[in-house]
């Protein structure tokens, strides 16, 4: 696949460039009309290289000096694109597969899809407190959206198998990762020392 091939020639060691590369592509995949589950393997894709400089730009600088703090909150401002463009993508997967009626039937709810797209609009939020910033319009709303959806389907707390490239979400239920959104968001982020906020949402990942 030509996606895997370019992922695989992008200069990681190049943050600034990789990232910004990133963010244009997974916003230009977002304009493009392709199928649910090609767009769902194309996150998959895409969520690689984002959770690589999760790990290692974000969660090991959380006890940034001063110096550096500047250098982080670019890197932040980057990967909240990112983030975002992610969670636009589980959405319109999302979207196309539950208008994709048959003949016999309506379409299983596709919750993994949700889920993730739950868990990118997290990270969105995360982002906005480490810049400490305000969250940015409408993202509440969508987060709100999916859970009061897997409510009414009665499908909020059934567990949901994730492939492989998702593995880093322990939580597998909607309600659990709404609840962690929510109990991070009640930590009062603005006020915690830098990288702090990051610190307690890992500790909820369980």
């Amino acid at each position: 696949m030509y996606i895997e091939e370019w992922l695989d020639n992008l200069p990681y060691i190049d943050f600034k460039k990789t990232s910004t590369l990133l963010a244009e592509a997974t916003a230009l995949t977002n304009d493009q009309d392709i199928k649910p589950a090609a767009r769902l393997e194309l996150v998959e894709l895409y969520g690689q290289p984002y959770q690589y400089y999760i790990d290692s730009q974000i969660k090991a600088g959380a006890q940034h000096t001063l110096q550096s703090i500047e250098t982080a909150r670019e890197q932040i401002r980057v990967l909240k694109k990112i983030a975002s463009n992610l969670a636009r993508a589980c959405r319109l997967s999302a979207e196309e597969t539950l208008k994709r009626k048959t003949l016999w039937k309506q379409p299983k709810p596709p919750l993994a899809n949700f889920l993730f797209s739950l868990n990118y609009l997290s990270h969105v939020l995360i982002f906005s407190y480490l810049e400490y910033s305000p969250a940015p319009r409408g993202v509440w709303k969508e987060i709100n959206y999916i859970y009061n959806l897997a409510e009414s389907l009665q499908q909020a707390n059934t567990t949901i198998t994730v492939p492989e490239a998702f593995a880093n979400i322990n939580l597998r239920t909607i309600s659990g990762v709404y609840k962690r959104i929510v109990m991070a968001s009640l930590a009062d982020p603005h006020h915690l020392p830098y990288g702090a906020i990051w610190e307690i949402y890992e500790q909820l990942n369980d």
